[in-house]
């Protein structure tokens, strides 16, 4: 996984923000969205989880159309930090 998220950052650029999140619940699943702005352009996360299980089933990246941060003169923000 670390060999794949560090190929994304040489094709898209660093981690600038999460531009924004959205969720639902589809067959049994719950699924999560997570558009993010990247220095290059931007990435769209998806995961989804077996429904009451808190289990991880499927996580997907995929490009998306972000304006990127150096367009709008923004100077790149740390990347975040998650708790354990």
């Amino acid at each position: 996984m670390e060999q794949s998220w560090n190929s994304l950052i040489v094709q898209t650029g660093e981690f600038d923000r999460v531009v924004r999140t959205g969720g639902t619940t589809m067959q049994g699943f719950d699924i999560v969205e997570v558009l993010c702005a990247t220095r290059q352009g931007g990435l769209i996360v998806r995961a989804v989880f077996d429904l009451g299980l808190d289990r991880l089933n499927g996580l997907w990246v995929a490009p998306a159309q972000v304006p990127r941060s150096h367009d709008r003169g923004e100077k790149p923000r740390r990347t975040p930090s998650f708790p354990e």
